[in-house]
């Protein structure tokens, strides 16, 4: 097996990132006998956005420690595991095994989860009233891997008619018997091809699909003619900002893709769509193009491998300092606290004293 480009804490065997608890132990045990006895099956795929086999492995593992191989493609820099699960390895992952793994013993109430969904449409709504000029009264908005349905329910407040599709029972049921919300336990295959929407959101799904060209084939059925989509992913070009400079807390088994603003756009414009606005945050918005034209690829491989491999450095530069430090970076500080650990720094301030005076 080649080593991965960050060096042995990325090796699979190590350590997880996290601190299991328990229950999450148990689950990584489960899932690696799994993997081991074979019942887990893994396939290699061509890259979905340029079709390439040349890869160049970052990663074997994710944050729980499981076994996830993480490339990057040479051609077009699209971060994915490959080889990957099977569909069928997938689906019984999330049946038996993702809510133990990621919540493990912790309590969360579905209402605390469903107001965090509140919240979360009330972000969405801001940055599609900043970028657009939509209209909520009468929008006929779907969201898919929509939860407890918090997000639809800002936006039902706000006027729009709204259905949900998602494969929990728990939360869906949740959100259909206090919210009378409009969810449907299944996948955008199972929806009917009359049904038309004019906003169609993905929040933290897209990532977690496999076939990116089935589903973007059925997005084109679902949506009308001048309809936009909303997708939201977690960036690969914003682990400075939003994990503390370490791509092994970001990687985890259930994102099979690992999205920077140009592999989404690449994606999405090889189906045919035009990017309205995005960051690398990643949030974007996308509608139908016009007029059909000849795909152009734009590598992002020398980009976002360049920004792995940076911080990369920065998180070796800070792990060694407190958190205070960290935040309110100066060398002045650093080289102060510096001393304080090794013990010399009230002498060489009285040496300082001495000679000053």
């Amino acid at each position: 097996m080649s080593k991965p480009l960050l060096g042995r804490r990325y090796s699979y065997g190590g350590r997880p990132f996290y601190n299991l608890d328990q229950k999450q132990k148990i689950e990584v045990k489960r899932i690696n006998e799994n993997i081991k006895s074979n019942k887990y099956q893994f396939e290699k795929i061509e890259c979905p956005i340029c079709t390439s086999n040349d890869f160049e492995l970052i990663s074997t593992k994710d944050r729980y420690g499981l076994y996830v191989p993480v490339n990057i493609c040479r051609n077009c820099g699209l971060v994915q595991t490959n080889p990957r699960m099977s569909q069928a390895a997938y689906n019984d992952f999330y049946s038996y095994h993702y809510r133990d793994l990621y919540i493990g013993t912790k309590k969360i109430s579905t209402q605390t989860f469903f107001d965090n969904q509140i919240s979360q449409g009330k972000n969405i709504i801001n940055f599609l009233n900043d970028n657009t000029d939509i209209e909520y009264s009468n929008l006929k908005v779907l969201e898919v891997g929509c939860g407890a349905g918090g997000i639809l329910y800002q936006f039902k407040e706000m006027g729009a008619k709204v259905k949900g599709i998602d494969l929990g029972v728990d939360y869906l049921n949740f959100g259909k018997e206090n919210y009378s919300l409009d969810l449907t336990i299944g996948s955008s295959k199972e929806l009917q091809m009359s049904e038309k929407f004019d906003l169609i959101i993905y929040s933290h799904c897209f990532e977690h699909i496999l076939d990116l060209e089935e589903e973007l084939e059925q997005i084109t059925r679902l949506l009308t003619l001048k309809g936009i989509i909303y997708i939201e992913v977690p960036g690969i070009k914003y682990l400075k900002d939003s994990n503390n400079n370490d791509l092994l807390s970001y990687l985890q088994n259930a994102h099979t893709f690992h999205f920077s603003l140009r592999s989404l756009t690449n994606i999405l414009e090889k189906n045919d769509f035009q990017l309205l606005h995005g960051d690398e945050f990643v949030r974007s918005i996308f509608k139908k193009s016009d007029h059909k034209k000849q795909f152009q690829l734009q590598n992002d491989y020398l980009e976002v491998k360049n920004y792995i491999l940076e911080t990369e450095k920065l998180r070796r530069k800070y792990q060694i300092m407190p958190k205070d430090i960290r935040d309110n970076f100066t060398v002045k500080k650093y080289i102060s606290y510096i001393l304080k650990q090794i013990g010399i720094f009230k002498p060489l301030k009285k040496i300082y004293t001495i000679f000053k005076g």
